[in-house]
């Protein structure tokens, strides 16, 4: 199951904190700090969230309003058969994912 949700630029500073998860206290009592250590990121480019977006918008055209979409998050769910797979097998599924997901969009 996927999951897409689009962002204007100014909602995208306090996701990013949240994304990046540069706090201690967050509002959802279920974000386990302990394991945060085992969160990846498929994108692997240099810098935090807000930055990377900062600068591929300069790198495109986009116009300069206030409701413009600027960023999209996707959540991918793994699907039941594969959470018995080790945990390679399962981020292969990601990454295969997110290649689909980067060349289509």
């Amino acid at each position: 199951m996927a999951h897409v949700e689009k962002y204007t630029k100014g909602s995208v500073q306090g996701l990013s904190i949240h994304w990046d998860r540069k706090t201690e206290n967050h509002s959802n009592q279920e974000i386990d700090n302990e394991r945060s250590n085992l969160n990846y990121d498929l994108c692997e480019k240099e810098g935090d969230t807000l930055s990377r977006m900062n600068d591929r918008l300069r790198e495109v055209h986009c116009l300069n309003r206030k409701d413009v979409k600027v960023c999209s998050d996707w959540v991918v769910t793994l699907p039941e058969n594969l959470k018995v797979t080790s945990e390679k097998e399962q981020r292969e599924f990601f990454e295969k994912t997110y290649e689909f997901l980067a060349n289509r969009y």
